[in-house]
């Protein structure tokens, strides 16, 4: 046997070499964020429009769309629903600058400026394969659905909702100077 080995040393050395080229591979492959997580850390709450939002998501299925201020009580910007090929997106545009408005509702940037996204995976993925440090998180036990969480971070203006440790849907709802900075009823003190 040891003769077959030093005879087929080369054979067994690429052979090691070939798996242990596999494995890191597959490593880095399984290791790399989704196209989706890409995507949303592209564009910028209170900076990204919705050209941008519709161009980095490749023109995705528009599903429904409404002005909030006409379904809901104090309502204010425009809610856009996306069916993507990784999940539903929704993102709220501003409305409109409310120096100009008065409106005390929203936020004070130009029309069509993105205030909030959300997303929803329709596959959950492995929450570890996300650039986060969850102990910068905030973590709440959901009662309701049992192993979920969430993780949030108010200054960075980030939720994350984790089921049985995958990532299922993420927030971004700007950070909480921008929210206070952006705020209609500061602004207009």
């Amino acid at each position: 046997m040891g003769s077959y080995i030093k005879k087929n040393w080369s054979s067994v050395t690429i052979l090691f070499l070939f798996l242990g080229l596999i494995g890191v591979c597959s490593y880095s492959i399984n290791a790399q964020e989704s196209d989706w997580m890409v995507k949303l850390r592209t564009l910028k709450v209170f900076e990204s429009n919705r050209a941008d939002v519709e161009r980095i998501f490749d023109s995705p299925k528009i599903v429904k769309e409404l002005n909030r201020a006409e379904t809901e009580r104090d309502g204010w910007g425009r809610k856009v629903t996306y069916n993507t090929k990784s999940g539903e997106l929704v993102a709220i545009y501003s409305t409109g600058n409310c120096l100009e408005s008065k409106n005390p509702w929203g936020y004070n940037v130009v029309s069509d400026v993105v205030v909030e996204l959300r997303f929803k995976a329709k596959k959950a993925v492995k929450a570890n394969r996300f650039n986060f440090d969850l102990k910068e998180f905030y973590v709440e036990y959901v009662e309701d659905i049992p192993d979920s969480y969430l993780y949030y971070n108010n200054e960075l203006g980030v939720w994350l909702y984790i089921f049985r440790g995958k990532l299922t849907g993420i927030e971004y709802k700007g950070s909480s100077e921008d929210n206070k900075r952006l705020d209609c009823e500061e602004v207009l003190k």
